[in-house]
């Protein structure tokens, strides 16, 4: 977000208030009320300029004031006190007129974010409620099927089979919605027991292996890589990586999943040769809701990358993605420390 300094219009006029009370003083104004005009163009500048462009005319005017009771009043014969006074009570005003800019400036960006949330709320509500309806529709209507006295038993086998599979759907986007909930308030838990993280991602890597049997995911370990993590949760991170790798590679393109020691870390690493990542879009991709920010034109809420980042962090850990940009594949890591 770009810092807010003034329209041109607003400095234009901050500008001729400015001039305006510099020739009043200098010419007309009689001595009771020098310096005073001043804070009309301050006080208007705070409300209209940024903090910065705000000092900047707070400074001007102090200038000006100075100037214009050199050579305005050299016949008069104005006391060094009176022009203190002046002087004090423009910079009371300055001050204010610094805080009361920062504080509508505050009130503007806290503006701006809260309408943003509100329309990534309402994208986020229409695009759950699309997900939702998918399964919901095929359930329904296979449902009614099996109503059917007259529906063969391999048709009615199917349909059993469907809606057990828009059902897990489901649940799998509730379970998403409710860590993700947990996370967001700072709620999430693991359970860490003793892993080898080498047998589990060889397990995942076989399922993922299965069900894409079209793509090559190679796995590359050393002989075991132990700790104390939470095996069902990094299950998950690990199914949610290899997952996104492969739904990213078209064409069967392979993926990589590499374990590693570093630093007295685990350090996991899968990476596609897939669409690839924008450099602006990497620091989106673990936000609530990516799919919002980077426009993924997948299935799913945007959830699965916060809630491995959630996971991740819950470890001690951390978790990254680099991209040489689109065409290009990209490749997410996560670290977790190695303790006993």
């Amino acid at each position: 977000m770009q810092p807010r300094f003034g329209r041109v219009s607003d400095l234009l006029l901050v500008g001729i208030l400015l001039l305006a009370a510099f020739l009043l003083e200098l010419l007309v104004v009689p001595e009771g009320v020098l310096g005073l005009l001043y804070i009309i163009p301050i006080l208007v500048a705070a409300l209209r300029l940024s903090p910065g462009a705000t000092a900047v005319a707070a400074v001007a005017a102090i200038v000006l004031y100075g100037v214009s009771t050199f050579l305005g009043h050299l016949h008069l014969a104005v006391s060094s006190e009176h022009v203190l006074a002046h002087l004090l009570t423009l910079g009371a005003v300055a001050s204010l007129g610094y805080l009361l800019a920062a504080r509508v400036e505050q009130a503007q960006r806290a503006q701006r974010e809260a309408k943003t949330a509100q329309r990534n709320l309402q994208n986020f509500l229409g695009m759950v409620a699309h997900d939702l309806r998918g399964p919901l529709t095929a359930i329904l209507g296979y449902a009614q099927l099996l109503a059917r006295p007259t529906t063969p038993a391999e048709v009615q086998a199917r349909s059993l089979e469907t809606i057990q599979t828009e059902a897990r759907r489901m649940d799998r986007l509730v379970v998403d919605l409710m860590d993700a909930a947990r996370i967001g308030a700072g709620a999430f838990q693991v359970q860490p027991q003793p892993t080898d993280l080498v047998a589990l991602a060889s397990q995942v890597v076989q399922t993922q292996q299965a069900s894409s049997p079209h793509h090559c995911i190679k796995l590359e370990t050393p002989d075991q890589l132990e700790g104390v993590w939470d095996p069902d949760r990094l299950a998950q991170v690990l199914n949610n990586l290899v997952g996104n790798a492969v739904k990213y590679s078209p064409g069967g393109g392979e993926v990589q999943v590499q374990l590693r020691r570093e630093d007295g870390q685990a350090v996991v690493s899968v990476s596609d040769q897939g669409s690839g990542i924008r450099l602006e879009d990497l620091p989106l991709l673990f936000q609530p809701f990516s799919r919002l920010y980077v426009g993924l034109g997948t299935r799913g809420a945007g959830l699965g990358l916060y809630i491995a980042q959630g996971i991740v962090r819950a470890h001690a850990g951390r978790i990254w993605a680099t991209s040489p940009g689109p065409g290009q594949g990209a490749t997410f890591t996560f670290s977790l420390p190695l303790r006993r």
